[in-house]
């Protein structure tokens, strides 16, 4: 089976892989962009403002970093969008230690298993 390449493919040598990597990669920091509009109300657990706001600038450095990395070819963009995603994930974990809900727990291991994938599929070398 062939994979059909363009031009700039073959320059950047990204595999499906990598753009859907670039792809979730993108998603995962808008989500967190996102998060800063619905802080945690006075009195229930979740994460504190402040966190919610740094996610937030990681989700606007994530975003642009791929960006830069995926059309300009700049692997060092996508090294700093790594660095970002892994931040972020990092945010997430005391989650798993605070008594939080069920709910949230599952949806910071999600969280997490997405970035992990993701960051994998970002950085998967092309075979030679």
């Amino acid at each position: 089976m062939t994979d059909v390449m363009t031009d700039r493919d073959q320059a950047t040598g990204y595999t499906t892989l990598n753009k859907a990597g670039f792809v979730m990669a993108i998603l995962l920091g808008m989500l967190n962009v996102g998060a800063v509009a619905s802080p945690t109300p006075e009195g229930e657990v979740g994460p504190p403002l402040a966190i919610l706001v740094v996610d937030a600038v990681l989700g606007v450095g994530i975003v642009v970093a791929v960006l830069i990395g995926w059309f300009k070819g700049r692997r060092a963009a996508l090294r700093a969008a790594t660095v970002m995603l892994i931040l972020a994930a990092v945010t997430a974990l005391p989650a798993f230690f605070v008594g939080a809900p069920p709910a949230l727990v599952a949806m910071v291991a999600v969280y997490v298993l997405l970035t992990i994938v993701t960051i994998g599929f970002m950085l998967k070398p092309r075979r030679a």
